[in-house]
């Protein structure tokens, strides 16, 4: 008998930093945190970070909140500051004096939430990026923080045992794929620019030149900034077309500066968030919801074909293919009983040869008492079922083994069959090359 339960992919947040556009991030995070949506864990750069690190201590309103209320205050950003200190955000007062007295930071909620918060910076020596698990936001780690935001030419380097660090934008704007390699499948990814976005090489370059000699490193990051930060929204977006990604972003450019102090247009930039929060929050609900298909679990083979490199796993399959079941790939004699709710009915031997394609394998069939076989793959022992959802409880009394293997042949004689097979093969093809373009 299968035992079939509901398996959570793990979740992650990634927040891009954009100084006052962060308070658009501030407006997402905040619905997100009243409606009970969480993550395992989040990364954030620079503004993405000193605003997001709320999302872990729980407290939905405190970044517009403080921001707001010292918007004018030139210990929090002036440039008087940024004379005496080397500092354009006063860092006494913005790391130490406001989370601490002005508008307490609640670090027991944050040490004791379960989820990972993970900040990066630029280390000045490599020009590299350091991805920092912030574990409990005080004490020394908060200059892990503080570098996370700090500009070059607007900030002092921040040294952390022995070495230097600046901003994390530098070398890693979107830290998506550190988030991927670290095992979160499913990742919602916070963007500060709208769609179409292309950034260009700053036009603070040669001053930077002048100011940073000391750090070559750093300066070749800069000087590359533009072209890998255009690379990571293009993967970004590559990403969300195969299923496994949810970009929300602004619907057009915020038009707010980057050192703001109108509180009334850091309030406008934060409800535009929560607009978009709310507007998007039954999709993100259903991107993150947890799937019950046979093996999900355990489905980890990896792709044999070149062509599809971009699946790295049978779970990664089953969301590209969420955008391509259809009624036209369903099974003539069931195309009445398909729908959105219900995507996988009529799909078992069509979607079993296509993972067979992607992963190799075998396919094999469990006999269902009226002469039709419910294909499922096993891939060296890896054994999934990417369209046992359709049969619902039923599916629990499926014995996965020592089933007839399928043949793809007798399969295909049938012309309407080899046709869906062929249409959903195109399909899938074409969201690749059209996520690839």
């Amino acid at each position: 008998m299968a035992e079939i339960k509901t398996f959570s992919p793990k979740t992650g947040l990634v927040l891009e930093g954009g100084a006052m556009r962060g308070m658009f991030t501030s407006g997402i995070t905040d619905v997100f945190m009243e409606e009970g949506i969480k993550f395992e864990a989040a990364v954030g750069v620079s503004a993405g970070a000193t605003f997001g690190c709320n999302i872990k201590s729980c407290q939905p309103g405190r970044a517009i909140r403080y921001n707001k209320r010292f918007s004018h205050d030139k210990r929090y950003c002036s440039l008087s500051s940024l004379i005496k200190t080397g500092d354009l955000y006063g860092a006494k007062f913005c790391y130490y004096d406001l989370p601490q007295k002005e508008d307490p930071f609640d670090y027991k909620a944050y040490r004791e939430n379960p989820m990972k918060f993970y900040c990066v910076a630029t280390d000045v020596q490599t020009g590299k990026a350091v991805y920092h698990d912030l574990a409990t936001c005080d004490g020394s780690e908060i200059e892990w923080m503080r570098a996370s935001a700090s500009m070059p030419l607007a900030s002092r380097v921040v040294e952390i045992d022995g070495r230097g660090y600046l901003d994390g934008g530098i070398s890693d704007s979107i830290p998506l794929e550190f988030m991927q390699k670290n095992g979160y499948e499913k990742n919602v990814v916070i963007l500060t620019q709208p769609r179409g976005f292309v950034k260009k090489d700053s036009r603070l370059f040669p001053l930077m030149k002048l100011f940073m000699k000391k750090y070559p490193a750093v300066l070749e990051s800069l000087k590359n900034r533009a072209l890998v930060y255009n690379q990571e929204t293009q993967y970004a977006f590559f990403q969300e077309k195969l299923g496994s990604v949810l970009v929300l972003c602004p619907e057009r450019p915020l038009g707010i500066s980057r050192t703001e102090h109108d509180a009334n247009e850091l309030e406008r930039v934060y409800e535009e968030g929560r607009n978009l929060a709310k507007k998007k929050l039954e999709q993100v609900r259903n991107f993150l919801k947890p799937y019950s298909f046979y093996g999900r679990e355990a489905a980890d083979c990896a792709p044999v074909s070149e062509m599809y490199s971009a699946i790295k796993n049978p779970r990664l399959l089953y969301d590209a293919l969420c955008k391509l079941w259809c009624r036209k790939t369903c099974a003539p004699r069931l195309q009445a009983e398909w729908s959105q709710e219900n995507r996988t009915k009529g799909q078992c031997s069509i979607t079993a040869f296509l993972a067979q394609d992607i992963f190799g394998g075998k396919v094999y069939g469990i006999p269902l008492g009226d002469g039709n076989f419910h294909c499922y793959n096993d891939v060296g022992g890896c054994i999934f079922d990417l369209t046992s959802e359709q049969f619902g409880e039923k599916a629990a009394s499926f014995v996965y083994s020592n089933n007839p293997e399928q043949s793809r042949k007798v399969h295909f004689a049938k012309e309407e069959k080899k046709l869906r097979y062929e249409y959903l093969k195109e399909g899938l093809v074409n969201l690749l090359q059209q996520s690839q373009a």
